[in-house]
């Protein structure tokens, strides 16, 4: 994918951002006039892994919408590759924010909005993120208050889904793991230089806690602008695992107050007591730990600095409508296999926009899928209704006819698509599979090949082609 390039007709890459393991495209989505942003994997995913990508893209889908949370739209696969929607967050990573240097006051309220947003992840649907990092922490300018900043965190879930690690920020070097043994072992470790005890031991059993012990290596960086521990410079990757992991388990930080003298006491002992080796010494939980870290903002504020702490609550405005919203997230659960929980989410659509045809067809989609069509051809009825134009929900109700063995009610809907949309070679296509059934005779495909549009050729079209030639070839 380039830059200039459209995804499935609707999205334009204007911007693609590189990272260890995945991209993410940076869109103009046609259909909503606003940039949305696309993420996905520079190479194939086994298919375990694709697994472990929708399962957790739809954990974090099924988020509601909160102001430190960078909100997933919807999954969908595209000509095999798997893409998740996202909210574009424009500004700069909190890696960028800490190198700027930014006012004592505002990296508080910075780790106050990231521990928020945890513990809305953990409290609502029980997620835990396990690669808490400042380069999965954005920071963005609020739009009606020029120097009001704004922590999102992103990437829930998403470090387990590979099984390769990449190892940053190492003093002048940077080393890439290359050996499989190596890969298998450090697999959905999230990155080594934030990870807790115990989540080197099984990545996959941890709780808050975990993402606590990350949240404090993460807040000892941004209050000393550098990290708690470092490998010995070497080449040996498997050295450099082993040192970092051995360092998180059995070695106690340098205070963070020798490092940087202007740190307060009570956010040191925030910060240490959030880096225990033990799970059981840490906070235990969000609301203890957002207390403490809002009790030395108190202490550290500054009224000529504008931070989210100023304010009682924040307006999230998304930039997709909700219904639009929740009739996405239904169609990342048609595309993982959930049909009776998209079924449940269309239902919310259509309470909401009663008259939506996109939600009406989709629900018939799912319907379909559960071999209820009789309830799929309501759908689509109900969909011509409000939009006697429209070709799809046309197009969707012959299929369904079709598929119930009602082969003369289907073509006058086949008819009305094309006579909507005369172009489309699909439609063609099961009119011709449709006339064939009722008519028995290859004369179906015949009548419908001498209709298709002769342009750029289509996979259709030359399935199509060959149809017809097998037909003539038996007679």
């Amino acid at each position: 994918m380039r830059v200039g390039e459209v995804i499935d007709g609707q999205w334009e890459v204007r911007e693609i951002r590189e990272g260890g393991l995945g991209q993410v495209y940076v869109a103009y989505d046609a259909e909503w006039q606003s940039l949305v942003a696309i993420k996905t994997f520079k190479s194939a995913l086994s298919s375990e892994a694709r697994d472990r990508f929708q399962r957790e893209a739809c954990n974090w889908i099924s988020l509601p919408p909160h102001e430190h949370v960078v909100r997933a739209y919807f999954y969908q696969v595209i000509a095999g590759t798997p893409y998740l929607f996202m909210e574009y967050v424009p500004g700069k990573t909190l890696r960028q924010t800490i190198e700027a240097r930014e006012p004592l006051c505002r990296l508080v309220a910075y780790a106050i909005e990231v521990a928020s947003g945890l513990q809305f992840a953990n409290e609502t649907i029980g997620l835990i993120h396990r690669d808490v990092k400042p380069d999965n922490v954005m920071v963005t300018v609020e739009e009606r208050l020029r120097e009001y900043r704004l922590a999102k965190l992103t990437d829930f879930g998403l470090s387990k889904v590979v099984s390769m690690s990449v190892l940053e920020a190492l003093p002048g070097v940077q080393f890439l793991v290359q050996n499989q043994s190596l890969a298998t072992t450090i697999g959905g470790l999230g990155s080594l230089f934030y990870v807790s005890p115990e989540q080197a031991d099984d990545a996959y059993n941890v709780d808050l806690r975990s993402d606590i012990y990350s949240f404090g290596v993460m807040m000892y960086e941004m209050f000393t602008g550098r990290l708690p521990f470092h490998a010995s410079p070497t080449d040996d990757s498997e050295a450099i695992v082993a040192d970092l992991l051995f360092k998180h388990a059995t070695e106690p930080p340098m205070s963070p107050r020798h490092i940087a003298p202007g740190i307060p006491r009570k956010l040191e002992k925030v910060i240490l007591r959030c880096m225990e080796k033990d799970p059981g010494r840490r906070f235990q939980t969000y609301s203890e730990l957002i207390s403490e870290l809002e009790a030395t903002y108190r202490v550290v504020r500054d009224p000529a600095v504008l931070t989210s702490c100023d304010f009682f609550e924040i307006v999230v405005r998304p930039r997709y409508s909700e219904t639009a919203i929740l009739n996405n997230r239904a169609c990342s659960y048609m595309e993982l296999g959930h049909h009776v929980e998209a079924l449940a989410l269309f239902d919310q659509v259509l309470k909401q926009a009663p008259e939506d045809v996109h939600a009406l067809c989709n629900k018939g989609h799912a319907l379909e899928q559960l071999n209820r069509y009789h309830e799929a051809i309501g759908c689509y009825d109900r969909a011509l209704e409000i939009d006697p134009g429209d070709g799809q929900a046309c197009l969707d109700k012959a299929n369904s006819l079709a598929a119930l063995g009602r082969h003369e009610g289907a073509l006058p809907c086949y008819e009305g698509a094309l006579d909507r949309n005369p172009q489309d070679a699909h439609t063609w296509y099961n009119m011709g599979n449709t006339l064939v059934l009722h008519d028995s005779c290859f004369w179906g495909w015949v009548f419908v090949s001498q209709h298709l549009h002769r342009g750029a050729r289509d996979p259709v079209e030359e399935r199509f082609d060959e149809e017809v030639q097998r037909a003539v070839d038996g007679g």
